[in-house]
């Protein structure tokens, strides 16, 4: 008998009644009339036929499938049953506490620390903590299955936390397909049918970002902010440099070379765990030169002086944003797209350079290390072009300034409310 492979799998089309595709050694998929595809093994012991469930296709892969279904037959011919085997290890896995949820999302966790940023990962565990782990902890990994899952993603959903309960089901399932990969879940992940027709899916809100039309207002008023000068030069710095607002709040002095006009961002804080260089546009350098004289004696740009974290906190800029702009109800992070959108419309400006600036990952590596030397010139011409803009529509805005965009006014540097 041939073997199956993968194309004759995707191409069977469920029937009005479960029939069967046969590989080698007992193996055979199982396809469904809802066309869920089970790979499943026959063998007989004693004379009596037993069946070896071994997961959903695709989540478990026909490879998979045959590497377990050789470890079956090597159960046999020792005089073994494979079924009573798996139930052995399951009671003993329960009995240790060595694959409870808790376990195995802690492992996945730490996996995840060397990848991802660490604001990102201070979400999860906070989501983890306060969400998943008291519910599902102490469950067994390979016992969690749909009811039970969506038993805990249901108290969140029912607080009408619907992104909240998409982010859980997300890392859930993550975390069960590294029980899987890992030896200590079979069959298919509960959390890959939980959908939209289960759950209720967020509601999609693009948040207002700052453009064209709002910008000379909204510059206008940041010159004259009545708050700390230190979260005005916080917020002007966002605009001259499009980084996300915890670069900004994160920020070292000795990230900062003003003679060269370039910011290092090391790679530990950047959201892709690569090294981001920003160039810096005169009015960037002179908003820096402000700062000095209020931070200078600090390791950060921006220290935050009660508890929690040692910078500024992220709604601090996002209150600046509110009182200098109330109308639009824009948001920090949408000074990205706003520099994006302007960089792009203006025709200037390869979209490889503009993308390179807002450090999103190039998907041709090659192509991103051999245009690197012509990354940086460009960019040093984009960001004080960008700069330059921003005088532009402060400078057209109806009321005049007393001076420049990021530049110092001493009775200004002084006032503190």
């Amino acid at each position: 008998m041939a073997k199956l492979n993968d194309a004759q799998i995707r191409a069977a089309k469920p029937a009005a009644r479960p029939f069967k595709l046969y590989d080698q050694d007992g193996l055979f998929v199982h396809v469904q009339p809802n066309g869920s595809k089970y790979l499943r093994m026959r063998y007989v012991i004693a004379g009596k036929e037993k069946l070896l469930a071994l997961g959903k296709y695709p989540n478990v892969t026909l490879s998979r499938a045959r590497e377990l279904v050789r470890v079956a037959r090597v159960t046999l011919d020792q005089g073994g049953d494979p079924s009573i085997d798996r139930r052995k290890a399951k009671l003993a896995r329960r009995a240790s506490g060595a694959s409870t949820f808790r376990v195995v999302a802690e492992e996945w966790f730490a996996m995840k620390e060397a990848k991802a940023s660490p604001n990102y990962i201070r979400d999860i565990r906070t989501v983890l903590n306060a969400h998943l782990l008291p519910k599902l902890g102490p469950i067994p990994v390979d016992e969690i299955d749909a009811p039970i899952l969506l038993g805990a993603l249901r108290a969140i959903e029912s607080r009408g936390k619907l992104e909240l309960t998409r982010r859980c089901r997300m890392w859930a399932r993550q975390i069960l397909d590294y029980a899987t990969a890992t030896g200590r879940r079979f069959g298919d992940n509960p959390a890959r049918a939980l959908t939209a027709d289960v759950l209720r899916p967020p509601t999609r809100q693009n948040r207002p970002a700052l453009d064209r039309m709002h910008a000379g207002k909204f510059l206008r008023r940041l010159v004259d902010y009545p708050g700390m000068p230190e979260t005005r030069l916080a917020v002007t710095l966002l605009l001259l440099t499009a980084v996300r607002p915890g670069e900004i709040r994160g920020a070292l002095w000795a990230e900062f070379d003003l003679q060269a006009a370039l910011w290092r961002i090391p790679a530990a804080r950047m959201k892709m765990r690569k090294e981001h260089i920003v160039p810096l546009s005169r009015q960037a350098v002179a908003a820096l030169q402000d700062l000095k004289q209020f931070t200078g004696h600090s390791e950060w740009l921006f220290p935050n002086n009660g508890r929690g974290a040692p910078y500024m906190s992220d709604g601090t800029m996002g209150k600046a944003f509110r009182m200098l702009l109330p109308e639009m109800h824009a948001v920090p992070h949408g000074c990205r797209a706003f520099f994006s959108t302007e960089a792009n419309e203006s025709g200037k400006w390869r979209n490889d350079v503009i993308e390179a600036s807002l450090a999103h990952q190039d998907g041709d590596s090659v192509r991103a290390a051999y245009n690197r030397a012509a990354y940086e010139t460009e960019r040093c011409e984009l960001m004080q072009w960008w700069a330059d803009q921003l005088d532009a529509w402060r400078a057209n805005s109806a009321t005049p300034v007393a001076r420049p965009f990021g530049g110092v006014q001493e009775s200004a540097l002084l006032e503190k409310t």
